[in-house]
């Protein structure tokens, strides 16, 4: 007859090898953390998918590459981002300043995003924004690769350069 703390001891022993073969794992996700505090982001030149004056710091993943990414957009005073799309879905979250944002290509109808607001487009939404009389800064996260599509690749910035 086994006792139970006989019958434990297997389950013991597995534990351990199951914890101990979890060990590299856990480890490289510990590499991988941070936090990346506002007033310490560096900024970087935003893509050449963007107009010039953009600024960005991607704080999580690859934008380039499959899988979850997290990026963070800086936007001078009076810059727009013509109608676009992209492939994937796009949740847009405001840290600051103002963006307008418009569905249509008729700017009247555009709503203005505050801070803590956000943004959910599905994939293929048709949209613009733009800025105001302020800088603005806008969080993106999303599934990559990230990819932007104009509308009218007269708007596009690539072409231009």
């Amino acid at each position: 007859m086994m006792t139970k703390r006989a019958s434990r001891k297997p389950l013991a022993l597995l534990l351990a090898a199951a914890l101990a073969s979890a060990a590299p794992a856990a480890l490289a996700a510990e590499d991988a953390f941070h936090i990346a505090q506002a007033d310490q982001i560096e900024w970087q030149a935003g893509p050449d998918s963007l107009p010039a004056g953009a600024q960005m710091k991607v704080l999580a993943g690859d934008p380039g590459k499959q899988g979850p990414f997290v990026v963070r957009f800086r936007f001078p005073a009076h810059f727009k981002v013509a109608m676009h799309t992209h492939p994937m879905v796009e949740n847009l979250t405001m840290i600051s300043g103002e963006m307008m944002h418009d569905l249509g290509n008729d700017d009247a109808d555009a709503q203005a995003v505050a801070p803590g607001g956000f943004i959910y487009l599905p994939s293929n939404t048709p949209h613009s924004v733009w800025t105001t009389d302020r800088p603005a800064v806008v969080q993106l996260t999303a599934i990559g690769p990230f990819k932007i599509e104009y509308l009218d690749p007269k708007d596009d910035p690539r072409n231009a350069r």
